[in-house]
């Protein structure tokens, strides 16, 4: 969230902002309330609160309750996440159905919540925001559904969505970004680097095969003139 504390950015509406670490939605209930202008001095939203604090949260709350009941590593619904990822995936959800625009609103680093999601590995998130962004309308302008709007919009270092979940190699938030983009080459960075490049310089094989296999035309540039292929080899990443 840049140079700004995550504790100094609160104290900007403590009240409304404590409710968004929590992920409770009663205090955005109220119909005149415009949630896309309740902004951090970062220009971040709730979401882009909500989802940077809850990486955090769902850590420290798995780590605590593994410390006291390892059978819990068995104990997840059909979807594999826990309580904790269920009322975060509720509270992003109430809130986008007051509030769509907040979808591709982004703050000071030009990051959207798809980014921040994707950054974090949460794939959860990933899947109720493209599921949210398909019920909006087709933009007139560029002819592009919403949801692809949002997967490809850039950040201010040149990162998509993708790019961002590469770089950790969150496998299940890449296969998902891919699998609802296929006709997107991706672009590269302001690095010069694409995704693919991404994928085989870090030596990330899961990640890359979803991208090969399920991207119709995936752009393989890197900086300076080198390919996908050509940082691979020079990194020894065989696979």
């Amino acid at each position: 969230m840049g140079s700004v504390s995550f504790d100094r950015e609160c104290e900007f509406n403590r009240d409304l902002y404590k409710a968004a670490i929590k992920g409770d939605s009663r205090p955005f209930t109220d119909d005149n309330q415009r949630l896309d202008l309740i902004l951090t001095p970062i220009k971040n939203t709730i979401l882009h609160v909500h989802l940077s604090s809850e990486t955090r949260k769902s850590t420290l709350f798995v780590r605590k309750m593994l410390e006291k009941c390892r059978s819990l590593l068995l104990q997840v619904n059909a979807n594999g996440d826990t309580p904790q990822t269920r009322k975060s995936r509720e509270f992003v959800r109430k809130m986008l159905e007051k509030c769509p625009s907040l979808l591709l609103q982004f703050n000071a680093n030009g990051d959207t919540p798809l980014h921040v999601a994707a950054r974090h590995g949460n794939s959860s998130i990933v899947k109720v925001l493209i599921e949210c962004a398909k019920t909006q309308p087709q933009d007139t302008e560029s002819g592009l559904k919403y949801k692809q709007l949002m997967i490809r919009k850039s950040n201010n270092e040149g990162n998509s969505a993708l790019h961002e979940a590469v770089v950790s190699d969150y496998v299940r938030v890449v296969e998902i970004l891919t699998k609802e983009d296929p006709e997107f080459s991706h672009f590269a960075n302001n690095l010069g680097e694409t995704p693919l490049f991404i994928a085989a310089e870090r030596g990330c094989l899961f990640s890359l095969r979803e991208i090969l296999e399920r991207c119709k035309s995936a752009a393989h540039e890197g900086p300076h003139g080198m390919t996908a292929l050509h940082v691979a080899a020079m990194n020894n990443h065989k696979g």
